[in-house]
């Protein structure tokens, strides 16, 4: 996969995320990234962030967050 699948299939998951949680989404993908954080798993914990990122600039253009 490469950078620009990945990215949308970020982009992707946060806009599913958003769909299933509305703003709650942030709390989720927030707390899904302290968890990985704390793992020893770096790229997981990298894409939590990714994840995270994504639903924060979502809500943000939905106007959803200031």
């Amino acid at each position: 996969m490469n950078k620009r699948d990945t990215q949308t299939s970020i982009e992707q998951a946060a806009h599913e995320l958003i769909e299933r949680m509305g703003d709650a989404a942030i709390t989720v993908a927030r707390d899904r990234a302290e968890l990985l954080r704390q793992s020893d798993d770096k790229r997981d914990h990298d894409q939590a962030l990714r994840l995270l990122t994504a639903v924060e600039a979502q809500l943000n253009l939905k106007g959803s967050i200031k």
